[in-house]
C-alpha cells in the first residue's frame, strides 16, 4: 500500500501576518512621505507660490522695462502706471507715490518691487510681514512729512 504525502497548498498564518505587518509599515511610510511636513503635498504647495511671486514679479519687470523703453532711458509715472495697467488691469498693482519721483514702491498682491527712475529694479518682499507692516507704516510717516514740506 503506497500512502501519498498530502501536499501543503497554502499559506500558513504566520506567513500572512508577517505580509501583513509588512504592507502596514509601507502604508505608514508612504503616507508621511506625502503629507508630512516635508511631504510631497507641502513641497508642491511651496512651489506653487515660489512660482506665483516669480510670475508677477517678471510682469512688473517687463511692465518696467516697457516704460523705460517709452521714457527713452528714464521712467515717469505716467509710463510706468500705463505698462502696469496693460498688464495687471486697472485695480490689480498699487503704485506709490502716485507722482513723478526717483523711485516707486510696485505691490501686486503680496509682492512688492522698488523701481527707480533710471529702470532698477529691486525685490522689496521682506519674508516677515511684520516688517513688511514696519515698512508702510515708516513710508506713509515719510510720505506725510514730504506733503508738509511742501
Amino acid at each position: 500500500m503506497i500512502t501519498k504525502a498530502k501536499a501543503n497548498k497554502g499559506i500558513t498564518l504566520m506567513a500572512l501576518i508577517v505580509t501583513i505587518i509588512v504592507l502596514l509599515i509601507l502604508a505608514g511610510i508612504s503616507i508621511s512621505m506625502l503629507a508630512g511636513n516635508n511631504g510631497i503635498l507641502n513641497k508642491a504647495k511651496e512651489a506653487t507660490e515660489v512660482t506665483r511671486k516669480a510670475t508677477i514679479g517678471e510682469r512688473i519687470k517687463l511692465a518696467v522695462n516697457a516704460a523705460f523703453m517709452d521714457g527713452k532711458g528714464n521712467i515717469c509715472y505716467a509710463d510706468l502706471n500705463t505698462e502696469l495697467k496693460n498688464e495687471f488691469g486697472e485695480e490689480g498693482y498699487i503704485i506709490s507715490p502716485e507722482s513723478d519721483a526717483d523711485e516707486w514702491i510696485v505691490e501686486v498682491e503680496d509682492v512688492s518691487y522698488q523701481i527707480k527712475g533710471t529702470g532698477n529694479i529691486i525685490d522689496f518682499t521682506p519674508s516677515d510681514p511684520e516688517i513688511m507692516i514696519q515698512l508702510t507704516l515708516s513710508y506713509n510717516k515719510m510720505r506725510q512729512q514730504m506733503i508738509t514740506w511742501e
